[in-house]
């Protein structure tokens, strides 16, 4: 009965006047914060990938040798994303450990045998920009699996409903 009663009482003082507004809007405020955050969970992958990746994988296409570089090395060498050298064709480019020029381009990680690759289309570059757009090798097919990268994402990302 006591703790009825104190219930209670504590219902009618935080639902009059002044302090009803301020258990609404902190109600509010706290509704809006757990649906921007799911929103943001959501639209970044809810976590699957854990985060900004902690090395990249490049190819240097002088030397045909995979190389690793994190973050810190990119930053330090001017190649992250805003200050890497664009190559041909609008393509990134690092400076390769190998030539010390920017002859590093990009691999990719194929979801299905988590090995790293070189997608064919990078490995050429013609003459002609337009040339290089009409290429059919720009699907991302694995060369460990054969995997086509694209197919496979489309096959297992999650379902919008």
């Amino acid at each position: 009965m006591f703790l009825k009663e104190r219930f209670e009482d504590l219902v009618n003082r935080l639902t009059t006047g002044e302090q009803m507004q301020y258990v609404l809007s902190g109600t509010l405020i706290l509704i809006i914060l757990i649906s921007l955050f799911s929103v943001i969970m959501n639209l970044t992958g809810g976590g699957e990938h854990g985060g900004p990746p902690s090395e990249r994988h490049f190819y240097c296409l002088e030397t045909e040798k995979e190389f690793v570089l994190t973050p810190e090395q990119m930053r330090e060498s001017g190649d992250d994303m805003m200050g890497g050298g664009i190559g041909p064709m609008g393509l990134m480019r690092v400076i390769s450990p190998y030539t010390n020029e920017r002859t590093g381009v990009p691999m990719t990680r194929c979801p299905n045998c988590k090995k790293w690759f070189l997608p064919e289309y990078l490995r050429y570059e013609p003459e002609d920009e337009d040339a290089y757009y009409m290429m059919d090798s720009h699907d991302l097919i694995c060369t460990h699996c054969g995997t086509d990268v694209i197919q496979w994402w489309r096959e297992h990302r999650k379902k919008r409903k």
